[in-house]
Parts: C-alpha cells; sequence; structure tokens
C-alpha cells in the first residue's frame, strides 16, 4: 500500500461552482488520501465526465478538463459527503465508511463513462457497477482492498453501501433518487447548458437530505425539474443522444478488436488504442455544435436512446427521508 501514497496532494474545502478546492482541508484524512492517490482512482482524471459528450459540448476549453472528469465529480460528492456527515450523529468509522463510498462509487467508469458502457454491457456482459466491485474486491491488480483493510473498512460494507443493500439507515444518501451522487452531478452537467452561476449549489440542500421534511419540498422540487431539463436538453437532447449513439456503435462494430480490459482504458488510452474513434467524434463535434441542446426526433436514433421523464409526484408530501423515493420519480413512456 505504501506504493499508492508516493504522491503529495493539496485537497481541501470543495467549491462546486468553481470545480475547485480552497486551502482549507477537507478530505485530508490519511485514509482518504490513500484513495484518491491510488492507480484507479486518478485514472479518473482522464475520463470525461459526460463521456463522449463532453467533447462535443465543451470541446478544446482547458476548463472543461478540470471540472468535467469522472475524478472531479468524486471529489465534488466525497466533499458532499463529509459536509453531510458532520450533521450526522455518527462515529468516525462511520463517518469513513460513507466519504470512502462516495470516493468509490464511480471508481468503475470506463473511458467515456455512460458513451461506452452499454456496448460494453452488450459484448461482455458488465458495466461499470460491476467493475466497480472488482475494483474494490482488489481485482485487475487494485489496491483498493488493501487500503480499505488496513484502515478497517470492510470491502462488502462499501460494496454494500453503493448497491442499496446496506442495512444502515445512512444508506439513502446513495440510493435515494435525490442522493449525493446527483446533488453533485446535476448542478455540474447544468453548467453544460447554462451559466456556471444559475446552477444549484449542492450544500443549499445539505439539511433537507439530512431533515428531510415539508420545508424541504420546495427547494427539492426545483432540483429534481432540474434534473429533467439535464436529462432533456443535454442527455437526451440531439447532440448528446446522437454522440452517445455514435461512441455505443463505434464499438460494437468494432467489437472483434475489443477486450474486456479495454474497459479499464482512460479517454487517452482509447484514442491512442483507436484512432478511428477520435476522428470521428471531431466529425461528430463539427456538425452537431450548431444544434447542441435542440431535443432528439423521434425515432431517429435506433432504439439506443430512452427518454426517461423525471417528475415530482406532488400527493406524496415529504414527511422523512423515506418519502423523497415515493415523491420523485422517473418513467421511459417508450424508447425512441
Amino acid at each position: 500500500m505504501t506504493a499508492e501514497l508516493s504522491l503529495p496532494l493539496n485537497l481541501g474545502h470543495y467549491d462546486h461552482r468553481n470545480g475547485l478546492f480552497n486551502p482549507k482541508d477537507e478530505l485530508s484524512d490519511p485514509f482518504y488520501r490513500a484513495i484518491i492517490q491510488s492507480r484507479f482512482f486518478r485514472r479518473l482524471a482522464d475520463v470525461r465526465f459526460l463521456g463522449a459528450i463532453d467533447y462535443i459540448v465543451m470541446p478544446n476549453q482547458h476548463i472543461s478538463a478540470r471540472r468535467n472528469s469522472r475524478y472531479a465529480h468524486t471529489l465534488g460528492v466525497a466533499a458532499l459527503t463529509k459536509r453531510i456527515c458532520r450533521n450526522l450523529d455518527i462515529s468516525k468509522q462511520t463517518e469513513r465508511l460513507l466519504v470512502s463510498s462516495a470516493l468509490l462509487h464511480d471508481i468503475g467508469h470506463g473511458p467515456f463513462s455512460h458513451s461506452s458502457e452499454k456496448a460494453f454491457f452488450q459484448i461482455f456482459g458488465f458495466g461499470h457497477h460491476e467493475m466497480t466491485r472488482s475494483i474494490i474486491y482488489g481485482r485487475y491488480g487494485s489496491k483498493i482492498n488493501e487500503i480499505l483493510r488496513f484502515f478497517k473498512i470492510s470491502p462488502f460494507d462499501v460494496c454494500a453501501m453503493l448497491t442499496g443493500e446496506s442495512s444502515s439507515p445512512h444508506v439513502l444518501l446513495f440510493s435515494s433518487p435525490v442522493n449525493v451522487d446527483t446533488l453533485d452531478a446535476i448542478p455540474r452537467a447544468y453548467s453544460y447548458i447554462a451559466s456556471r452561476l444559475t446552477a444549484p449549489v449542492p450544500d443549499k440542500y445539505i439539511n433537507d437530505i439530512v431533515n428531510t421534511g415539508l420545508h424541504s419540498e420546495k427547494r427539492l422540487d426545483g432540483f429534481w425539474n432540474i434534473k429533467n431539463d439535464v436529462y432533456k436538453r443535454l442527455i437526451f437532447g440531439h447532440s448528446g443522444a446522437m454522440v452517445d449513439c455514435s461512441c455505443k456503435n463505434f464499438i460494437t462494430r468494432n467489437a472483434h478488436n475489443f477486450k474486456k480490459e479495454d474497459f479499464l482504458l482512460s479517454d487517452s488510452e482509447f484514442f491512442t488504442r483507436y484512432p478511428a474513434w477520435r476522428r470521428e467524434l471531431r466529425h461528430l463535434a463539427d456538425i452537431l455544435a450548431p444544434i447542441n441542446f435542440a431535443p432528439p426526433c423521434v425515432g431517429d436514433l435506433h432504439g439506443n436512446i430512452s427518454d426517461t421523464i423525471y417528475f415530482v409526484n406532488r400527493q406524496q408530501r415529504l414527511h422523512s427521508r423515506n418519502d423523497i423515493g415515493k415523491r420523485y420519480l422517473k418513467r421511459k413512456p417508450h424508447t425512441l
């Protein structure tokens, strides 16, 4: 494990709005530093947050490499989880379990995040959830299992927290529709389609997550509506849908060249191994740039994109955290 602790880090209080840490330490616990400095975690710095979409919506902008990676997103989720823990009456070990779960929730993402995942699942039968468990349990040369056990955190407990199978009451931080993952991801994604200054700040929802009640409805309703807007205009918008389909189709039509270990490549490594995808992505950027946020046309995506709708069930009032999953719902009316 000592080899994994060789890189110095200057981590501190995370500013979600600008995607930066300020000098005030927040994730300075040696346990968190060990995870962050591990090879598999550092790889996330070269996996774009929105996958192939990142290369279309924000091409060639140096800030995107800093803000819009799975690395930056995961640090944001962990920092938010740490701040939530301050509002909970929990032990240090429970805090470590929750924050390490946040740090590891995306550790198994493949190159180009969700853009490549359906193709790998179709060919090899696994996605980022399965790969996350494999990495946590120490497969593929991962040291994560060793790090967790060194700090007396059970890898099984971490996986149970991430899959929603944990008996802990704090599992809702990860399994609820409004969870620590989405509280960072949605404002981050919203900054692609609106000014960064208008994006919601995750910290404003901490009390609504910890002490959920009727007072939380207005804020959480607004958040859920923003999530629907993000998916409608960005993820399932014309450019987002087309580039995700193109990534999936590139992998499936070249399936004979791929192996399951390619899921552990970074974006740059994928480009190097499969340069034809870089050329195709550049071509897509040229033709899609003028129509970034147009809605997809029904029937033009060959069944690859699902038009999920996120909506508020206003008949269900928020009396406790357990009601969040009953008020904030989604449906898939059909597959395009």
